[in-house]
């Protein structure tokens, strides 16, 4: 272990995996518990950099981190709940396929910027699979506010319900970097929209950039309406 490794090992916290799932062919259901969780202050959007690299020499630094958003957190248990997708085969995607109930796991809280207010009254949420626990949590925090999906994925058997078993938004199988695809289904939205909606949109950082430069540049909507978040892209890894 290096010396950067040695330092970051200090401020890194412990936790145990103590719930795993499979949800659907893409994706896996993992529960930590953590001491942590009693003193955070949480806000939906939060995330976990999780140290999946453990002994892995032949990997850098930055490969050995992954971020993952708040699915579900439940401060008296001490639980957080993650929604990993598999979006390649990288240490990310094999730590989620291997790791096993009692697994110690070591991890850094971040807060992140990519969270959700409730000052609007009606939300637009944009994404692919692996926004969708994002947006479930989002949606569980907005009581009493009109919100529109546009959630997509290769596959209708790649969805999976929410942590409390409701299925809230419409799901849409669209092709591989469907940016052109979801600007035609925002249009149609448009007139159900009032002037105070905010629109999130997250996942697949092509998509991300398309669709914000749209509603800047075409509907010529406030930034402070929009709020992008870029989980990954097929180009790079370690993305959030």
């Amino acid at each position: 272990m290096g010396v950067l490794e040695n330092i970051v090992g200090l401020v890194l916290k412990k936790g145990i995996v103590v719930y795993k799932s499979q949800l659907s062919k893409t994706v896996y259901h993992i529960r930590i518990q953590s001491d942590i969780v009693k003193t955070i202050g949480y806000r939906p959007g939060d995330f976990l950099r999780i140290y999946v690299g453990e002994g892995k020499t032949e990997l850098s630094f930055r490969e050995k981190v992954r971020s993952y958003s708040v699915w579900n957190l439940d401060k008296e248990k001490c639980e957080i709940d993650l929604a990993v997708t598999i979006l390649g085969k990288g240490p990310g995607a094999q730590w989620a396929k291997e790791c096993q109930e009692g697994d110690a796991i070591k991890f850094i809280w971040h807060k992140g910027k990519f969270n959700i207010d409730s000052y609007a009254d009606d939300y637009v949420f944009i994404g692919d699979l692996s926004a969708l626990s994002t947006f479930y949590e989002f949606n569980r925090n907005l009581i009493g506010k009109t919100i529109y999906s546009i959630i997509y994925s290769q596959g209708m058997d790649d969805f999976f319900a929410d942590i409390d078993k409701n299925e809230p938004f419409r799901f849409s199988y669209l092709s591989y970097n469907p940016s052109a695809e979801i600007i035609e289904k925002l249009k149609s939205l448009k007139l159900k929209l009032r002037q105070d909606t905010k629109i999130y949109v997250a996942g697949d950082s092509r998509v991300c950039v398309l669709v914000t430069q749209f509603l800047r540049k075409e509907w010529k909507w406030n930034s402070r309406q929009i709020k992008a978040k870029a989980y990954w892209n097929p180009e790079k890894t370690g993305l959030e």
